[in-house]
């Protein structure tokens, strides 16, 4: 059963990717189906709830696992943990609130999304000293200013991410 919901999401993402520049109504309700049918899946079959739950495990599994590298692939955990909270939201689409994990998820998301602006930044930043649009100094300054920012999200998102487990 992961087996097939992963292989069933890659396929509907794969569809997305290819059709978002058009973004036809019909393509965007094809979409929700999935969550539906999971969602479906999850309350008309409770014994597949254990499936659903092993598959959410697996994910924070692998996010673990990816944290205790001694260089953290952070894109990477960013893409885990994306697909962390997408399973969390189908999961409570039945809920009239949010649950207080799913606010943590989206947070931690929204602190790996700064960190990734970040390092985006720095790449703009090496192109400017190239192309001499700043001093090496400047560049030096900023870059230092740039990582201690990046090391403070780093370490809230560990903080957050203890609370998660």
């Amino acid at each position: 059963m992961v087996k097939f919901l992963k292989d069933r999401e890659l396929v509907e993402i794969y569809k997305f990717k290819e059709k978002y520049k058009e973004f036809e109504l019909e393509e965007i309700d094809k979409l929700f189906v999935l969550s539906e049918t999971l969602l479906n899946i999850i309350v008309d079959f409770p014994a597949l709830q254990q499936t659903f739950d092993n598959y959410k495990e697996l994910s924070l599994q692998e996010i673990i696992d990816l944290l205790k590298k001694d260089k953290v692939d952070f894109h990477c955990v960013r893409k885990k943990l994306k697909n962390l909270t997408y399973l969390t939201e189908i999961e409570q689409i039945h809920l009239s609130e949010a649950t207080e994990k799913l606010f943590l998820l989206k947070f931690m998301g929204k602190l790996l999304g700064d960190w990734h602006d970040l390092d985006v930044f720095f790449n703009e930043l090496d192109l400017m000293r190239n192309e001499k649009k700043i001093s090496e100094i400047n560049h030096r300054k900023m870059i230092k200013n740039l990582k201690e920012q990046q090391s403070h999200i780093v370490e809230e998102f560990h903080q957050k991410f203890e609370e998660l487990k």
